[in-house]
């Protein structure tokens, strides 16, 4: 199991945080605290992988934003939240795309389609990814010694424990993204607009 974890590891981060990214960061965070994974490589393809999923929507955005955006009726609501967030904090949204749940695939294409000079959102959204990568590989690290502290007291298997914990988490994002999806957009005020070039 070592071995399979230290050979797939870091490709098996960089591919997770291309679906969400916080339990593939959580889990690495676990195999860096018993020695599977190292750590500076783990953050490295942490940040590489959130950097070209952020950036792959982006530039969708910036060639295909308007159209894609109008021919999907059902993310009317999630647009309109982005847009929101965008008039309000303007390029600090390209910092926080990862941890805007819910909005990772939206946000980027509604900043794209804004014309979002791309050197300020690739600068914003590489700081964003890398401190995203340190807060939840340092929470999977903290985890990983409260784990490895409940088997040893309760005599559990590390496989069914970390099974039970991938299966409930999985569970909690799939209805926190149903809720996120039926909530009404908030109304769009006056905010700071991102400037166009």
């Amino acid at each position: 199991m070592e071995q399979w974890i230290e050979r797939i590891g870091p490709l098996a981060v960089f591919f997770g945080l291309m679906i969400e990214g916080e339990m593939a960061l959580i889990l690495a965070g676990y195999a860096v605290n018993h020695g599977y994974l190292e750590l500076v490589p783990t953050l490295l393809m942490g940040t590489a992988g959130g950097v070209c999923t952020d950036a792959l929507y982006f530039w969708l955005g910036r060639r295909y934003g308007a159209r894609l955006l109008r021919s999907r009726p059902g993310l009317r609501p999630l647009r309109a939240r982005a847009v929101l967030l965008l008039r309000r904090y303007g390029h600090l949204m390209a910092f926080a795309v990862r941890f805007a749940i819910g909005l990772r695939i939206v946000l980027p294409i509604v900043m794209g389609a804004s014309r979002m000079p791309p050197r300020v959102y690739h600068l914003y959204n590489a700081f964003g990814s890398l401190t995203f990568s340190v807060v939840y590989l340092a929470v999977g690290y903290g985890f990983g010694q409260a784990i490895h502290r409940l088997i040893a007291r309760w005599n559990l298997s590390e496989v069914h424990v970390l099974g039970a914990i991938v299966v409930i988490g999985a569970l909690i994002w799939a209805v926190h993204e149903w809720r996120l999806s039926r909530r009404p957009p908030e109304p769009v005020g006056k905010g700071r607009v991102t400037r166009r070039r």
